[in-house]
């Protein structure tokens, strides 16, 4: 049985060009497909490093998801060597490495990242799917940089669901994540778990957002110590930068040990450090909805000054 969700063969349809990238088991490159001449990412994975069990989930769930802040796959092909996801092209790079090359980001800017992360993940858990392994390094990002302010406006893409699972139609039971952002439920295994581990990983990737670092480090490889760090909640925040008490709250409310007392996304919505934001959205769709019906935009404050 075929994986491809297109029978035909890669090169009929798209051109390939150049490597932009390459992990353990694939690699990305640049393609254009020939009916439109559009520009996309061709991901290529060796079929004898892979589990295709586990290619047919990420298949299922990637070829399924539409949404502005979830990586876009277009169609998958097969050959006898290789699987090929044709996904939506996002020449930002990994968040990752945006905080690598220039730091931490500002709470301001760090919220319209958080925002869009949990838009992207409200999605998956509303269609039965659990990430499973959310971090900086799975997320590709387009940045614009306000030349006058310095703000740093990133537009994100949640990718990499090889980990994913449908909660909706199986238990959420095996170790897996990465060890720095792997919520302690899992770490416990201590029977199923929920797709509110999704909500732990995003505690970690605000604070590592805000200052930079991990909330649970160990030197070298001694992942039973990180373990340990984790299942106790064992963090304290960084002295610079120094954080406002909304940021540290918003974080403190994601990283708690029981899953059930755990924020969930319409809590951090309604947050008094995302709050704002999130009302400015909305407005701002409401301002969009009633200028595109021709009618003009209520303003209260209409004084003449």
């Amino acid at each position: 049985m075929s994986l491809g969700t297109n029978p035909g063969r890669l090169e009929d349809f798209y051109v390939i060009g150049k490597r932009i990238g390459k992990g353990a088991f694939s690699s990305v490159y640049e393609g254009k497909e020939k009916s439109t001449q559009q520009l996309f990412a061709i991901k290529a994975i060796n079929k004898k490093h892979i589990k295709m069990k586990l290619v047919e989930r990420e298949i299922a769930i990637m070829t399924k998801m539409r949404h502005a802040s979830i990586l876009f796959c277009k169609e998958v092909f097969e050959n006898d060597s290789h699987i090929y996801f044709i996904l939506e092209l996002v020449r930002g790079g990994e968040l990752y490495d945006k905080i690598v090359d220039h730091g931490e980001y500002t709470e301001e800017e760090a919220q319209e990242i958080i925002l869009q992360i949990l838009d992207a993940v409200e999605y998956l858990h509303q269609n039965g799917i659990a990430h499973r392994d959310l971090k900086p390094e799975n997320i590709l990002c387009a940045t614009h940089v306000d030349p006058e302010s310095n703000f740093r406006h990133e537009i994100i893409k949640v990718a990499d669901f090889g980990l994913s699972k449908m909660f909706d139609r199986e238990e959420l039971m095996s170790q897996c994540g990465s060890p720095t952002y792997v919520a302690p439920e899992v770490l416990l295994s201590k029977g199923a778990y929920t797709s509110s581990v999704d909500l732990w990983a995003i505690g970690v990737i605000t604070f590592v957002l805000l200052t930079g670092c991990f909330p649970f480090f160990e030197e070298g490889s001694n992942y039973t110590a990180l373990y340990q760090k984790i299942i106790a909640v064992d963090y304290t925040f960084p002295e610079e930068p120094e954080l406002s008490k909304e940021a540290q709250h918003f974080i403190k409310i994601l990283l708690v040990k029981e899953p059930g007392k755990r924020a969930t996304i319409p809590q951090c919505r309604q947050h008094p450090w995302l709050a704002p934001l999130v009302k400015r959205k909305e407005d701002e769709q409401k301002a969009k909805k009633s200028t595109s019906n021709g009618s003009i935009p209520n303003n209260n404050n209409n004084d003449v000054q």
